[in-house]
């Protein structure tokens, strides 16, 4: 399988962006910054644990805001 960008390189924040890729059934998520990078693969089942942990902690915060 070729490398297949699920979200190509965006901004977000003044000095940060994100990048995800896809290659042989592992995707791959790239956080730049200007201090430095993270780069982390998941398999499918840890991507989207990952990304139910964020929608979690997302409606956790706003729920504080109120």
């Amino acid at each position: 399988m070729m490398k297949k960008t699920l979200l190509k390189k965006t901004p977000i924040g003044e000095s940060l962006s994100m990048q995800v890729e896809m290659e042989n059934h592992v995707i791959r998520l790239d956080i730049v910054s200007k201090e430095g990078s993270a780069r982390h693969s998941f398999s499918f089942a840890e991507w989207e644990d990952f990304v139910d942990g964020v929608k979690q902690a997302n409606a956790s915060m706003a729920g504080e805001e109120d």
